[in-house]
């Protein structure tokens, strides 16, 4: 008897079991097209993804101005869109950003655009104003200094320093850094005697070495500066061809 009432028992929960299966229907993806919350909280909407891409944006209309992501605020201290990587190993990204475009920017600005740490460049900068270092008026903080970077038609390189000429000769060594980046093709040296007049010429130059002589084997000294070219950028282009982009 007992034995066919736990029979029984065990029918219908399996029984219950498959249908309350049967009856869910699948869960629908979460789809909002159109709609617009309001309300006020700390996060409007906060997304937990421990599986890869927390949220995704892609506008496929491929003709006009669109936008994956759109981020805006309101607040006078605000951001639009704010990206944070938490890890502290690794090479990672806050905000990362690329184009398919020949033409296109993986980041764009029509703004100003502000560094708070170093940046690296991995390729030419272009810029249509001036390269400017700023530095803080130490008299007055008001005011700032504002020093202009030297522009010319090529990727200039230059060492500078004093050199005391002995028995009439100065041999200048340069420093390995100077080779190691500038061809020894066009290379320019300027000479200025002080505390006396000297009659100065380069023997020989090189990205390594500079000797110096003086016509009538006089010793004194003098300043020097040498010019040369980045190497690998020996035929820089002044004249090209302009991106309107």
């Amino acid at each position: 008897m007992r034995k066919n009432v736990l029979i029984a028992v065990l029918a219908i929960v399996l029984v219950v079991a498959v249908t309350a299966c049967v009856a869910q229907p699948p869960t629908p993806p979460h789809d909002h097209f159109g709609e617009t919350w309001t309300g006020s909280a700390l996060y409007g909407l906060k997304v937990n993804n421990t599986g890869g891409t927390a949220i995704y944006g892609l506008a496929s209309y491929h003709p006009g101005e669109t936008y994956g992501v759109f981020g805006q605020s309101d607040s006078d201290t605000g951001r639009g869109v704010y990206g944070l990587t938490s890890s502290s190993t690794g090479t990672n990204y806050g905000v990362y950003g690329e184009t398919n475009s020949p033409n296109g920017w993986g980041l764009y600005t029509p703004d100003r655009l502000y560094v708070g740490a170093n940046a690296e460049v991995y390729g030419d900068l272009d810029v249509l104003g001036t390269k400017n270092f700023v530095q803080v008026h130490p008299a007055d903080s008001a005011k700032e200094i504002v020093y202009v970077s030297f522009e010319g038609p090529e990727a200039g390189t230059y060492m500078r320093g004093t050199a005391q000429l002995i028995n009439g000769e100065a041999i200048i060594n340069l420093p390995e850094h100077f080779s190691i980046v500038t061809s020894d093709e066009g290379l320019t040296v300027q000479l200025t005697p002080f505390d006396e007049w000297l009659q100065l010429y380069v023997v020989q130059k090189s990205a390594k070495q500079i000797i110096v002589r003086e016509a009538n084997s006089k010793n004194g000294r003098f300043d020097y500066l040498l010019q040369g070219v980045r190497k690998g950028y020996e035929n820089h282009q002044v004249i090209r061809t302009r991106n309107k982009n």
